[in-house]
């Protein structure tokens, strides 16, 4: 199970890839907006490559169809979030975030029960840190619970050690949960040896990166949320070491302001630039949210997308990058 976040389904698919090949039976399952959007976005990059009708219903879309092809032994299914396709998670963030910790937990327990019941050698469930609730549902069906963390084991341990600011009469944080858990983490132990070392010393904790990109393995999973653009040509014009890479990945959101900021930075750097800005950044309703005429003072000096994959960052035209967390992005743009 995973967040709605391009960083964690990229990760997770590519951890189900790495474990099929580890000769696992995997069922994977998606909620229904992020296969919706994942295959709606598949089929806008499709089509414009004159390699999809239109008529193709991104419903049926199953992602994992080549990867089975190859011979890999994963399963897919979706379940609801508990709102409807249209729900706007962006512009809605408490309320959508509220769902995902109350509601939702009811849609994944009635389907691993059904998976559970059709195939008895289910052995484990991995889900997302974040849903707290996996535990209670593994319980149930006497499955293994293993917590997917997909950011730096640094930040892990902040989460972790919560409970410090309680002890020092900073303010209450919640109970300590005691249910067993494993937490398997998708970057390399050498990345980070000392905090994995420590986080060890308390509880089961498995880096099992590094997770290459479904391309090392030839087979091709659809993770993008968005239709991506190509900027392969227009860096080819450009000298090495000169481009500005700027994304705040695929969730995080800036107001207006900041944008604005930060395109008069842009400016007054006189670098050339790749700004990826989702549609969403701001929010779903709003999407002029640019300087008045700034796209025609960068003219050919920036290229600004709706979304691309992070190829462009290993480019040698690529000179510096901006994200907000620096670190632990092998899986996010």
């Amino acid at each position: 199970m995973l967040l709605p976040s391009f960083r964690t389904c990229q990760a997770l698919y590519s951890s189900c890839n790495k474990a099929c090949i580890q000769r696992l039976t995997i069922t994977f399952i998606n909620t229904e907006s992020i296969h919706h959007q994942i295959t709606k976005a598949a089929h806008d990059n499709q089509d414009e490559a004159h390699q999809l009708p239109r008529t193709m219903n991104t419903t049926e879309h199953d992602i994992f169809f080549e990867a089975r092809q190859s011979g890999l032994d994963i399963c897919y299914a979706t379940v609801s979030d508990g709102f409807p396709l249209g729900f706007d998670g962006s512009l809605n963030h408490d309320q959508f975030m509220e769902g995902l910790l109350h509601v939702f937990s009811a849609h994944v327990d009635d389907i691993v029960g059904k998976i559970v019941q059709t195939n008895p050698t289910v052995n484990c469930l991995i889900a997302d840190t974040f849903y707290v609730w996996s535990s209670m549902i593994a319980q149930k069906y006497n499955l293994v619970n293993i917590s997917f963390w997909t950011g730096p084991a640094l930040i892990y341990t902040l989460y972790y050690h919560l409970d410090l600011l309680n002890i020092n009469g900073h303010f209450a944080s919640g109970d300590k949960r005691e249910d067993a858990l494993d937490y398997i983490y998708l970057e390399w132990k050498e990345l980070e040896s000392k905090t994995i070392s420590g986080l060890q010393q308390k509880q089961p904790f498995y880096p099992i990166g590094p997770l290459f990109p479904t391309g090392f393995t030839k087979i091709t999973v659809a993770t993008s949320l968005w239709s991506e653009s190509d900027c392969t040509q227009w860096l080819e014009h450009k000298p090495h070491g000169s481009v500005l890479y700027v994304s705040f990945g695929s969730y995080a959101h800036c107001s207006k302001e900041e944008i604005v900021e930060i395109a008069h930075g842009l400016l007054l750097s006189e670098m050339s630039f790749i700004w990826v800005l989702r549609p969403d950044i701001v929010s779903s309703d709003d999407t002029d949210f640019l300087p008045d005429a700034f796209e025609s003072e960068i003219k050919d000096k920036g290229l600004i997308v709706p979304w691309i994959q992070p190829k462009p960052i290993t480019r040698t035209e690529v000179a510096e990058k901006i994200n907000r967390l620096m670190h632990g992005k092998t899986a996010d743009d």
